[in-house]
């Protein structure tokens, strides 16, 4: 977009550095997604630009990326899966910026109210859930682990006031 005011924004952008032991970011979970469906990002200057060189001129610092135990393979609806989120928190990561890691454990979104276990998990009792998602992080942790990723922050479920797998 053409912005007349472009120069006074930038001039004002925040930073990270102004309040110590405080980061700024994104959720960038779907970016992968809505660049297969034809989305491109582009700077103040209307020139196409990567999200981790986009986002360094706004001074974040951190990323947010959800994983989901068998997502879709669907180009524009499939995404998330572990070895996606590795390869997407390399990139991040070797940019220096910080990664948080949300593991939902469903093969989508997992919100406030809807905990569905993946499809693979299907009938699992107690234990074998429990097993279940131990072997999940483990899988997420160690393809972090082998492209030298260690995330910031890493969070088990998503909203998950009702049980993060729904009733066992």
């Amino acid at each position: 977009f053409n912005d007349p005011t472009k120069e006074a924004q930038s001039a004002s952008l925040p930073s990270t550095e102004l309040v110590s032991g405080f980061s700024l970011g994104s959720d960038i979970s779907w970016a992968k997604q809505m660049y297969a469906t034809g989305h491109r990002w582009k700077n103040p200057d209307g020139v196409e630009e990567g999200l981790p060189t986009m986002f360094k001129k706004f001074s974040q610092s951190a990323i947010s990326l959800r994983v989901w135990v068998n997502p879709s393979s669907d180009p524009s609806n499939g995404h998330c899966s572990p070895a996606e989120v590795a390869d997407e928190a390399a990139i991040y990561y070797s940019a220096g910026y910080k990664i948080s890691v949300c593991c939902h454990y469903g093969d989508s979104w997992n919100s406030v109210g809807t905990q569905t276990p993946p499809a693979a998990w299907a009938g699992y009792n107690y234990n074998q859930m429990k097993t279940a998602m131990v072997a999940h992080v483990l899988d997420v942790m160690n393809r972090l682990k082998a492209k030298g990723v260690t995330p910031t922050w890493f969070k088990n479920g998503n909203e998950i006031n009702r049980g993060v797998v729904g009733s066992v």
